[in-house]
């Protein structure tokens, strides 16, 4: 009977959250051939050089010689605004890039440059306004699109940054990244089969990009195909050796095909690369507890509780360890706390009335049933259980 009050717990396994591919940054390639004839000396430092840093400096010579004016000075600020973009000063970049808007309001590149800092400042909406810009002054490219797509991604507006991903790859049908974002997009939306397509057409491309082996082995998870989920995040680890995810992600998948020792060990790897990370401690203690491992389950939830202290899941999980454990108050308050933190949690409603079932405070118990049947009238255990106190208060 005690398992009852842990069936829905897989349920609320957390694997790894939706991740957009890192936003692209222009190739220097892209201005150069946008830029003006051959230069000199520092001018051509500041128009064709790689190096960051002499970049830099060629552009702030030019820009301070007084040679150059109008259009010319606005595309020495862009310059050195892409530069710092790429050095991580974004501050600086977008002080450039206003300056060469000032001096030039159709320089498109520089409304793309813009965008793409303030989505690396988390400004999603301020960048979106930049690429809209981009797009009307007639730059149509599939970078352009892409970079939209990217920040209305980061918004949760999936659609449309599908659109912006379909347009992207009608411009450049051999661009990996606007599949690998489009496939992410789709499962925001768990359209997973859709998804991977996508991650399939990335990879067929020849990426071998970690994120596209990641956010595929997401998909698999969420359609239930575990065993493809782990040779796709196998494969990050091949790639990316150091990706704390990925061998949270390996927990997870192993959880559901119940192979909890595997899961362990993957757990125990993602936490010595990042101890602070709280949903490895929420799987592990999973695992533990249906090992029967009921104590060190408790201590990893204590821990996610430490690090997330708003985590109703981790609260409901406790509260069904203590339960096995026969602690039926201490587990209450923890299905209490969940309740409070989620109040539409209906696994945590049949939770805890399986626990007031035990203690033989049947009409709460029959109570909590009736919350968790009328958020989800599928659950069968919440039902059965109802059933059994109903049956148990005629006696």
């Amino acid at each position: 009977m005690l398992d009852n009050l842990a069936r829905h717990l897989s349920n609320v396994v957390v694997k790894e959250p939706i991740t957009f591919k890192n936003l692209t940054v222009f190739p220097l390639a892209v201005l150069l051939a946008l830029a003006a004839p051959a230069w000199a000396g520092m001018e051509e430092d500041c128009m064709q050089v790689h190096d960051l840093d002499t970049k830099v400096s060629g552009c702030t010579v030019v820009i301070r010689s007084g040679q150059w004016q109008g259009k010319e000075l606005a595309w020495a600020y862009n310059n050195r605004g892409l530069a710092y973009t790429y050095l991580g000063n974004p501050a600086r970049a977008i002080e450039d890039y206003d300056q060469a808007l000032r001096l030039d309001p159709g320089l498109a590149v520089a409304y793309l440059g813009r965008g793409v800092v303030y989505d690396a400042l988390g400004l999603y909406h301020r960048a979106i306004e930049d690429f809209d810009q981009a797009l009307r002054l007639g730059t149509g490219s599939a970078l352009a699109y892409n970079n939209r797509g990217f920040s209305y991604g980061k918004l949760g507006e999936y659609r449309r940054a599908i659109k912006d991903f379909d347009q992207a790859l009608r411009l450049d049908p051999g661009d990996a990244e606007a599949y690998t974002n489009r496939g992410i997009s789709y499962n925001g939306l768990g359209e997973y089969g859709r998804a991977i397509e996508d991650f399939d057409q990335a990879l067929r491309l020849g990426t071998g990009s970690a994120l596209a082996y990641n956010n595929r082995g997401f998909a698999y998870g969420n359609l239930g195909k575990y065993r493809h989920a782990i040779r796709d995040y196998d494969q990050v680890l091949r790639l990316d050796p150091g990706s704390t995810l990925a061998y949270n992600n390996l927990g997870s998948a192993y959880n559901e095909l119940g192979e909890y020792r595997r899961a362990i060990e993957n757990f125990d790897q993602a936490l010595r690369l990042d101890p602070g990370l709280a949903v490895a401690y929420l799987g592990r203690g999973f695992a533990y507890r249906n090992l029967g491992e009921h104590a060190r389950a408790i201590e990893d939830y204590d821990e996610a509780l430490r690090l997330d202290p708003d985590d109703a899941a981790a609260y409901r999980n406790r509260g069904i360890s203590y339960g096995t454990l026969g602690e039926y108050r201490r587990a209450i308050e923890d299905f209490d706390q969940a309740l409070r933190l989620d109040a539409g949690f209906a696994s945590a409603y049949n939770s805890r009335g399986f626990a007031y079932y035990k203690l033989g405070e049947l009409t709460r118990a029959i109570e909590d049933y009736d919350e968790a049947l009328r958020l989800d009238p599928g659950d069968d255990y919440a039902r059965n259980n109802r059933r059994n106190a109903l049956r148990r208060l005629g006696e």
